[in-house]
């Protein structure tokens, strides 16, 4: 598995780029553009799974200048404008090369998300006052650098604290590919008027504290940190008594292959049908036709989905939401077990969706 950190600048100037594959950084620079978002693959590394950005994604959604990721993880980033057009006359080229790299990504379906460093360090190393980067930026390469190691990376060592912002992003990205991450914000909105993207998450890794009896599956700790999560009328609907156990989860969810996934219509209405899936680590995977699914999620990058069978006491089902992103090519791998499970290839898909569930809750029947 390769991860792709960035510590973004501008559109004009080189980004510091951290790939991390096996424990080991690889680090280099590229210099962005709505032509080439994302830096080319060096030479012996696997594919790229996911790219984590130091950047922001998309202007706020409501009336606040502010998008909620921002406020959350406690970002520099205190205003934005209400309009694309108004963001290269008077904002940095930090936000407009942003902006741009996630709507290009966007665009072409590439494997994204952002992230923010310091609040990547809060959450692995929560007890430590982190060093200025103006006023002190060689302590800073060394206390993170230390930290990281300790952690078990290799690498060259570091020179800047742009480096360090690349490899903190790089962690951030590993996280979100294993499912052990946590992020803060809403759910990102197409604005194809305007062409850009609106609110978002920021992720970062979980801090290694936060552990329970499911962290060794990742369907299994996001079922426990959504008990954990859940309101009173939440639980009593699906009873934490009556869940799957690890085990049994990810063997229900292998021996159905068919579920019901939900997406929202352009006038808030629920449309269900019927579809195939495929699981991955903690990834609801579907393929889908040019159809409303697709343009609903490329409005809306948010589903449910349910998977359930039987009747009465014999009853099982399971029930997960989350963000959907938008690939229009399959990611390598995928195709082979889609036709070991299916028995054959989707020629028909127009593209494929993968959600990351943020909530599932399960059930079996007495």
């Amino acid at each position: 598995m390769t991860v792709c950190g960035i510590d973004v600048g501008s559109l004009a100037t080189p980004a510091d780029v951290a790939w991390l594959d096996g424990g080991r950084f690889v680090l280099g620079q590229y210099v962005p553009s709505a032509t080439n978002p994302l830096p080319a693959q060096p030479a012996g590394l696997p594919p790229t799974t996911w790219y984590a950005l130091d950047a922001p994604q998309g202007l706020p959604a409501g009336s606040s200048p502010r998008r909620v990721a921002d406020a959350d993880a406690n970002t520099p980033i205190r205003v934005l404008p209400a309009h694309r057009a108004d963001v290269a006359p008077v904002y940095t080229e930090f936000v407009e090369a942003g902006l741009t790299i996630f709507w290009a990504a966007h665009r072409r379906g590439l494997p994204v998300v952002e992230t923010y460093p310091r609040f990547v360090v809060r959450t692995l190393w929560p007890e430590l006052r982190i060093p200025s980067k103006r006023r002190e930026p060689r302590r800073y390469v060394a206390e993170l650098w230390a930290r990281i190691r300790l952690l078990g990376y290799t690498s060259r060592p570091p020179g800047t604290h742009d480096e360090i912002d690349a490899m903190l992003c790089a962690l951030a990205a590993e996280a979100f590919e294993s499912g052990t991450y946590v992020q803060v914000g809403v759910p990102v909105v197409v604005d194809e008027q305007e062409s850009v993207l609106r609110e978002g998450f920021i992720v970062a890794p979980r801090t290694p504290t936060e552990t329970n009896i499911d962290a060794d599956d990742p369907l299994g700790a996001i079922q426990a940190a959504s008990y954990e999560r859940a309101d009173r009328a939440l639980a009593g609907s699906w009873p934490r008594e009556q869940s799957m156990d690890d085990a049994t989860l990810r063997d229900f969810l292998d021996e159905r292959r068919y579920c019901v996934l939900a997406t929202g219509s352009p006038r808030g209405r629920a449309q269900a049908r019927p579809v195939g899936f495929l699981v991955v680590g903690d990834v609801f995977w579907f393929a889908t036709v040019a159809g409303g699914r697709l343009r609903n999620l490329e409005r809306t990058p948010w589903a449910s989905v349910v998977v359930s069978e039987g009747e009465g006491n014999a009853h099982r089902a399971v029930a997960a939401d989350g963000p959907v992103v938008v690939h229009r090519a399959p990611p390598p791998g995928l195709l082979a077990r889609w036709e070991e499970r299916f028995g054959s290839q989707p020629d028909w898909a127009a593209a494929w969706l993968e959600l990351r569930p943020e909530r599932l809750f399960s059930y079996v029947g007495d």
